[in-house]
């Protein structure tokens, strides 16, 4: 008799393998998991061809184009609406991302960074199952590109 790999289950044993993961291997594990939760999702490439904000940095010192969030989940039987903006373990989250961060928290829409670390936040965030994080830290001073 053959014996077949058996796969860990997607919530386990990932601590030694997250800090490694791509931003673009993460984004698909969490579009895979909203789906598996029954979530809704939309992401717009950034181009700087097709997208536009009503500030720009050359003008106003900032660009709501460039600091819009990767990714918007929402689901009506939970009736929620996140936006998010996926980073790997040590991406950088932008000065325009900052801004764009606060100023939804502050209208009170339910925007975060995401990175792999937050596993156990997004699985519970996409199944409903308390607790949520709320009032997200937009970025700490290791999260800052260079001036």
């Amino acid at each position: 008799m053959a014996v077949r790999a058996v796969r860990r289950p997607i919530g386990t044993g990932r601590n030694a393998v997250w800090p490694t993961v791509s931003e673009a291997e993460f984004e698909r594990w969490v579009v895979r998991t909203a789906a598996r939760f029954g979530w809704c999702g939309h992401h717009t490439r950034m181009s700087q061809a097709v997208v536009t904000g009503v500030h720009h940095t050359v003008r106003d010192g900032h660009d709501d184009a460039f600091g819009a969030l990767d990714w918007q989940f929402w689901h009506t039987v939970k009736r929620r609406y996140l936006q998010r903006e996926l980073k790997s373990q040590h991406g950088v989250v932008s000065r325009h991302q900052r801004r764009v961060l606060n100023d939804l928290q502050l209208c009170g829409i339910d925007a975060k960074v995401w990175r792999p670390s937050d596993e156990k936040e997004i699985l519970a965030t996409f199944s409903g199952t308390p607790p949520f994080k709320t009032g997200s830290i937009v970025g700490n001073a290791s999260d800052e590109e260079p001036s």
